[in-house]
């Protein structure tokens, strides 16, 4: 008899396709032969979870503290710098973040601070040349007056 009660089940999951596989919140994914490489898994984003509406992050406007509704940046980039293994999924997250912040009145301002503190304290991030190029393809594009809240 193992440790866990009858009721749980316990099964493994098969690849997702040729040479994916998930797991807790990380998919691993073939690149070559010999290689592989992690990323990000959001289980609310496949079948039957993605017809669900989620809300992830607290609204601006909710009545938590400020600085854990803006500490959720950060603690976010940091999964993402543990389970990202290359610099564009890192940053493809990260701007997912960040748009699903804004979407919820966050200040660009301080959410873009708190990305360049981040990566200019992990230079090592990826092995990038430059940490204001990780910084700036992290924040490219995303324009905070399209989120402007309307009235």
């Amino acid at each position: 008899r193992g440790i866990y009660r009858e009721c749980l089940v316990l099964t493994t999951e098969q690849e997702k396709t040729d040479g994916e596989v998930t797991y807790l919140d990380l998919e691993i994914y073939k690149h070559t032969d010999l290689n592989h490489h992690t990323t990000v898994y959001n289980k609310k984003l496949h079948p039957p979870l993605d017809k669900i509406k989620h809300i992830s992050y607290p609204h601006i406007e909710s009545s938590i503290s400020r600085t854990a509704k803006y500490g959720v940046m950060s603690s976010q980039l940091v999964r993402y710098a543990r389970l990202c293994s290359r610099k564009e999924s890192f940053v493809f997250h990260t701007r997912a973040l960040l748009t699903t912040l804004l979407e919820k009145q966050y200040r660009f301002e301080k959410l873009s601070h708190t990305v360049r503190a981040f990566i200019f304290k992990h230079p090592y991030l990826f092995a990038c040349r430059s940490s204001e190029g990780l910084a700036i393809a992290c924040l490219k594009g995303l324009d905070p007056k399209e989120y402007v809240r309307r009235s």
